[in-house]
């Protein structure tokens, strides 16, 4: 017995796994459907579109290609034979390539600003991908209570019928009097009403969640915990506080002295060269390599009359430049400005933060006592069927009444269904405020 007792644990607890497991496959299908979606078709363009914006500032190899034609036209004054060693026109080729090898100083801050904006694209696509889950699974949500409640609302009808029935049979005993009757006919008129509005909320509910997710469907309530994490407001914030630190340095670099400089080293064929420079106000190095048909200068320098280009072996050239103007100064009191205003921004986010999910908190707790009342509600109900059955068994209850008894049964789990509703939705809007997508949580759990 008590190896059987244990097998039947061991079961249960495998049905259980099986079936949390089922649910988490069948929302996880759910949620694809919203992969098609525009907003998220868009979100995840715009996020490729940051991250190719990104590689580019890492792209260190470019290449340059060059050409064209020179015609010249001279005056018919000019004797020979020098007019006939003059000529028409001539050919130009060039091409080129560059290399740098890393990225620093301005190059650093241009890459460091396509960084957040990559960030700020996936956290834009993550939070529309989480209100848009949210908005599917509360409209899946409201589909079944529209189904739940039309199936009431037709139990009601019948149980309004049989009530008018029994009402004109003691009207024609004379037991039941007119206003009775008028009460039962009345009450029937209500219910085929009601049905006429649940049916609209189901086909309500229907076409907006169509409109998400297709013909896609919950046969039940997901079983989801409560997101936490930091909310979006500060996310951008703290987004906000990066880019104008880099608007600082930025800024404070204007004021440094730029110094420039370069070694060109011609190769053997006279018409190309390679070159390597740097400048401090990136402090990155950059090797280059050129060919020019026909060759006019090495390292971009004149040459001394009668000093050919293949007879340079090398040219290295430097110099420096500074320029300080009253509009530095100026826009660094701005960078710094916008430091500050970030920082309070950002205090004032998480203040935020803080009240939002204070406030998320007791919402959740009050939709859990708000189900607890519905569980109690219907516990009620149950014993109220039960007293009546035996009353009945007893011949003291009539079967109207039973069937009155089972009509409260199920409004009351109507109830809970509804309280279970808005336990879920408290919890979708922690997963909205946190950006945190649903399907991404599934995908780590398991």
């Amino acid at each position: 017995m008590k190896a059987f007792r244990n097998s039947f644990k061991i079961g249960l607890c495998l049905f259980f796994v099986l079936s949390l497991a089922w649910a988490q496959e069948d929302l996880a299908t759910f949620l694809l459907a919203l992969q098609n979606n525009p907003a998220i078709i868009a979100n995840k363009s715009l996020v490729d579109a940051a991250k190719a914006q990104l590689d580019a500032v890492y792209s260190p190899v470019s290449g340059t290609v060059s050409g064209g034609m020179v015609f010249a036209s001279y005056s018919d004054d000019i004797a020979p034979p020098l007019a006939e060693a003059l000529p028409d026109s001539t050919g130009q080729f060039s091409v080129g390539a560059s290399f740098r090898p890393f990225v620093y100083g301005d190059f650093a801050d241009l890459a460091e600003q396509r960084r957040v904006a990559l960030e700020q694209a996936k956290l834009n696509y993550q939070q529309t991908l989480a209100n848009l889950e949210a908005q599917a699974i509360e409209a899946a949500a409201q589909l079944l209570q529209a189904q739940t409640g039309l199936e009431l609302a037709i139990q009601a009808r019948d149980l309004a019928q049989q009530s008018l029935k029994v009402t004109q049979t003691r009207f024609e005993k004379g037991v039941a009097s007119q206003a009775d009757l008028r009460s039962a006919q009345e009450r029937l008129f209500q219910s085929e009403n009601q049905i006429q509005t649940a049916e609209a909320g189901v086909n309500l509910a229907k076409q907006g969640l169509v409109l998400l997710v297709g013909e896609a469907m919950l046969e039940k309530l997901p079983e989801l915990s409560a997101a936490e994490g930091v909310s979006v407001e500060v996310k951008q914030a703290e987004f906000n506080i990066a880019l104008s630190k880099i608007g600082i340095a930025s800024s404070e670099r204007a004021f440094y002295p730029v110094l420039q400089a370069g070694l060109a080293l011609p190769l053997n064929d006279d018409k190309s060269e390679i070159e390597l420079s740097i400048e401090s106000r990136t402090l990155q190095p950059k090797v280059e390599y050129s060919y020019q048909n026909p060759k006019q200068s090495a390292g971009g320098i004149g040459l001394p009359q009668g000093l050919e280009v293949n007879q340079v072996e090398a040219v290295f050239s430097i110099g420096v430049s500074a320029t300080i103007s009253v509009d530095q100064f100026n826009n660094l009191d701005a960078a710094k400005a916008q430091v500050a205003a970030a920082e309070a921004g950002l205090k004032g986010a998480q203040d935020r933060a803080n009240l939002t999910a204070l406030s998320l908190s007791n919402s959740y707790q009050s939709t859990l006592r708000s189900l607890e009342l519905a569980k109690l509600t219907l516990q009620n109900a149950q014993s109220t069927l039960k007293d009546n059955q035996k009353r009945q068994e007893a011949g003291l209850a009539i079967d109207l009444e039973v069937d009155q008894s089972v009509l409260a049964v199920k409004q009351a789990e109507l109830g809970i269904l509804s309280a279970q509703i808005e336990v879920l939705k408290s919890i979708l809007s922690t997963y909205k405020t946190y950006a945190q997508p649903i399907s991404e949580t599934l995908e780590e759990s398991q």
